[in-house]
């Protein structure tokens, strides 16, 4: 049963229902049987600022996490021309660099259950959805009604910016911002800072607004 709105998606200790209730706990029951081997495919994105000249690089991986899952259908219908996926590319690539920078901006910050913002600290979705709010995407408030939501992608197609949905327990306990090469931007649990950490788990899947 999905969480109600406004209940944040995970809690600082304890578990319920045998659901991690944060990033470390998750970790601590996961990892000693799941191991993540990014491909290291990576292509570049470079975009050229017209304020002092400035060039802004930005790497969009494909790296490929072993999820134990079917392969869910792509983000674009399969009727589209490859005129219509090359020019969806291009916009998820430049949308997906603003997220990945406003994400390393948010790095520090302190983690707090059921915040949403700077100055209060965030939760794992209360940081996901400031970030998306960021670059104008609306995104429902906790990390499994997220997961309903958006867009659900296939691990060879996942790239720098998209969304990480943890699960256990057939349910989502965690959601962070994929930062490539088996990375993630987020906010682990209590006692912890916004940081990019490398997914310590198989149990993931892939999402993208």
């Amino acid at each position: 049963m999905p969480a109600r709105l406004g209940t944040p998606s995970h809690t600082s200790s304890g578990t319920t229902a045998g659901i991690p209730r944060h990033r470390a706990e998750g970790r601590a029951r996961l990892t000693a049987r799941t191991v993540v081997r990014p491909t290291g495919r990576t292509s570049t994105l470079r975009r050229m600022t017209t304020a002092g000249g400035l060039a802004l690089a930005a790497v969009a991986s494909t790296a490929a996490l072993s999820v134990g899952t079917a392969q869910p259908a792509e983000a674009y219908p399969a009727h589209w021309t490859s005129a219509q996926r090359a020019q969806y590319e291009r916009d998820i690539e430049i949308r997906n660099y603003e997220v990945l920078k406003a994400a390393r901006n948010l790095e520090g910050v302190k983690y707090r259950y059921g915040g949403t913002t700077v100055q209060s600290g965030f939760d794992c979705s209360g940081y996901v959805g400031y970030v998306y709010k960021k670059v104008g995407k609306t995104l429902p408030r906790t990390s499994s009604q997220m997961a309903q939501s958006v867009g659900r992608i296939s691990t060879k197609s996942a790239r720098t910016g998209d969304l990480v949905f943890f699960w256990s327990g057939g349910r989502v306990y965690h959601v962070a911002i994929y930062a490539g090469s088996g990375y993630v931007w987020h906010a682990p649990g209590t006692g912890e800072r916004v940081k990019r950490e490398k997914i310590w788990t198989s149990s993931v899947t892939f999402g993208r607004v």
